[in-house]
């Protein structure tokens, strides 16, 4: 079977806010900028949910992930020169935003980017991508803050990502999580004594594989061996 490429790769910090923003409410906003250091908020605008400057970087991203009320957001703090912080954030009926810190696996958080994607109308997942401080795919059930995924720092020559699809047809989306790894360089031995002394280095490729399907089911995200086998 041919898959799909990743609907996410590695980039920078977003400078532009997602449009769900804009729906975050005054309390949250103003929760997710008590966690930045001094410099950010003294330099920051007032209401403000990113910046930039020679202190490094800062963004407060939202996506409707629950299916009700005020959208979530993700916070992510790049200091220059210290290692980042990243922060969830979700509205509570009567109380206080709920916060959580997000953990990567890998080593310290110097980028980092967030991306939500609807799985069915009106939810969403957070996917976090740290590069080599690892991914983390996260799900707000209204309750509790859920990890479907997660994955600290890979070799060199290993690839990690997921993609959504409908594999069994009920209008929800499932993560499908692909690993694809590079094939060892090998060398000719019998070609040394060719033009130059070069040798034959060739590259052989690598081989994309399915390894895990996760699907939603009655508010949980479960492997589900079955589809993962209906891909092979």
């Amino acid at each position: 079977m041919r898959f799909p490429p990743p609907i996410l790769v590695i980039g920078l910090l977003a400078t532009i806010a997602s449009p769900a923003v804009a729906d975050l409410s005054e309390e949250l906003v103003a929760t997710a900028r008590a966690e930045l250091p001094d410099e950010m908020v003294e330099a920051a605008e007032p209401g403000a949910t990113s910046g930039s400057a020679a202190w490094g970087r800062w963004s407060l991203e939202a996506g409707q992930m629950d299916g009700q009320g005020s959208p979530e957001a993700v916070l992510i703090i790049l200091p220059a020169g210290r290692p980042g912080k990243i922060f969830f954030f979700a509205e509570r009926e009567g109380k206080k935003p709920e916060k959580k810190k997000v953990k990567l696996k890998g080593s310290p958080v110097v980028h980092a980017s967030v991306a939500f994607h609807e799985f069915t109308e009106g939810r969403a997942i957070a996917h976090v991508d740290g590069g080599e401080s690892g991914q983390i795919i996260l799900h707000w059930t209204g309750q509790k803050l859920e990890e479907v995924w997660k994955i600290g720092r890979v070799r060199d020559d290993e690839r990690h990502w997921f993609n959504l699809d409908d594999l069994d047809g009920d209008g929800i989306s499932e993560v499908i999580r692909f690993f694809r790894r590079e094939l060892d360089v090998f060398t000719n031995e019998d070609e040394l004594a060719g033009e130059g002394g070069a040798a034959d280095r060739r590259q052989s490729g690598g081989q994309i594989d399915a390894v895990a399907v996760y699907r939603w089911h009655d508010g949980k995200w479960k492997g589900d061996k079955a589809l993962l086998e209906s891909l092979k």
